[in-house]
């Protein structure tokens, strides 16, 4: 096909060796070849990507991407098998001809009234791809006739320009040594839709992986462990995907949050480093291509930008750290303020990405840390022999922008660290706007830049 290229190799490649979709999250976090696909489908349309040398090396990855999205799209409108069998009776119908792409189109849409070419402009979408905001996973158990059923329910929006599709995994018992079973679905979201979804299982499963395939999402997949199951009485669950009209928001209209992805956040750094040292770690940066992932050997002497499942974010789920020091550098978060009065103001801290050997000096994370939202996930402590909260102890140097004055306040990550948002303390703000900073300085290994909240207390 002339108007779509890229169809050719797509099911060459399919006939050949198929798509396989990764059922599995790299806990590290970082950019894998899927992400910097999509980052480069992002911001270059195919045919300039196909023109740019620097980026041929990514088309595998793109027609592997892009022939996913469009394989399983397919298959999700008409059936695993039963596209599988009209692709393979069609070409060996029309063995040794040439097909004319309008021929499978129109047979295609004879047999099972799917339209191919709403899928196939997701080829040539010049830059636009989807983008997705997921709620909450919740997780219950229930009983039938015939015996245990699972459910999970959550929310998703596709605030992206073109249709996405999503595929999502479950892991069933048998652990991560083996022994399990997969179960996967493949959802479709047109541009702007949101949809109530869920899932019914008959086998209690362990882990759910969610791959947004060809999107804006960085990492472009993640995974939720499905533990302590809200048991419900006994019925009959159907799985659905409800089409409803308010979206999927991380925050409520009460709270100001402030990621490290806004334009309030910036990176200052000073820096004693030779020309020699700056020049060649400059050069590093230039060469590296979006977000890197966590080390647990190596951590940066400048601020350096990662990603990770962990992080808070909307389609980018990242962060910014740097190893401890003298406090020279810092971040800094900065909003318009609508109302002076007195705010909570909470940080959120990463505690899945901050699993492994110790950060910092740990006899000092006996005590209990700072103020914590009661509101937050997990605890930070590893369990059963897997990995545990590597920065007990370490102190975080944060300094609160009110009115002529700043505040310092040193929060102590503590070894039972809740994941997610935790309170730095309430303050009277009667600017028009709010300055929070977070220095280097730290006697702990390194120090993780995420985002901030502020929640305005009422009658005060």
């Amino acid at each position: 096909s002339d108007e779509y290229p890229m169809f050719n190799s797509i099911v060459s490649t399919y006939l050949q060796q198929g798509f396989s979709i990764s059922t599995f999250q790299q806990f590290t976090g970082g950019m894998g070849d899927v992400e910097k696909a999509n980052l480069a489908l992002k911001m270059n349309s195919l045919e300039d990507m196909i023109e740019n040398k620097a980026q041929r090396d990514l088309l595998p990855k793109i027609i592997s991407q892009k022939g996913s999205f469009l394989i399983n799209g397919l298959k999700h409108e008409v059936g695993i098998y039963d596209f599988d069998d009209f692709l393979y009776y069609y070409i060996e119908d029309h063995a040794f001809q040439t097909i004319a792409l309008d021929s499978v189109a129109n047979a295609l849409y004879k047999d099972y009234e799917v339209d191919m070419y709403s899928f196939l402009e997701s080829l040539n979408t010049k830059g636009s791809i989807p983008k997705f905001l997921m709620s909450s996973a919740t997780f219950f158990e229930s009983r039938d006739e015939y015996g245990p059923i699972y459910i999970v329910r959550f929310k998703m929006t596709n605030n992206g320009d073109v249709k996405g599709l999503v595929n999502v995994s479950f892991r069933m018992g048998g652990g991560f040594g083996g022994g399990g079973e997969n179960e996967e679905r493949i959802l479709s979201f047109e541009a702007g839709e949101t949809k109530e979804v869920q899932l019914v299982l008959f086998e209690q499963p362990r882990l759910m992986t969610v791959n947004t395939l060809v999107s804006e999402n960085i990492p472009s997949s993640f995974s939720v462990f499905l533990r302590n199951a809200t048991r419900l009485g006994k019925g009959t669950f159907e799985e659905y995907e409800n089409i409803v009209s308010v979206p999927v928001m991380l925050e409520s209209e009460s709270e100001l949050v402030i990621d490290n992805e806004h334009e309030g956040f910036s990176v200052h750094v000073e820096t004693n480093e030779s020309k020699l040292k700056k020049y060649l770690e400059d050069r590093k940066e230039e060469e590296e291509i979006g977000y890197g992932s966590v080390s647990g050997r190596y951590t940066p002497n400048r601020w350096k930008p990662v990603a990770h499942t962990a992080f808070y974010g909307e389609s980018v789920r990242s962060a910014w750290y740097v190893r401890g020091g003298n406090g020279n550098s810092y971040v800094t978060w900065q909003a318009p303020l609508k109302d002076k009065g007195f705010y909570d103001i909470y940080t959120y801290i990463p505690v899945s990405a901050m699993l492994g050997r110790s950060g910092g000096d740990r006899g000092r994370g006996s005590g209990q840390g700072g103020q914590r939202d009661g509101q937050s996930g997990d605890r930070g402590r590893g369990g059963g022999g897997g990995p545990s909260f590597a920065d007990g102890g370490t102190d975080y140097h944060y300094f609160i922008y009110h009115g002529i004055e700043k505040e310092e306040v040193e929060y102590v990550l503590s070894n039972e660290q809740l994941e997610g948002w935790n309170k730095l303390g309430t303050f009277f703000l009667e600017d028009d706007s709010i300055k929070i900073q977070l220095t280097n300085q730290s006697s702990g290994n390194r120090v993780f830049a995420d985002a901030i909240k502020l929640v305005k207390r009422e009658n005060q």
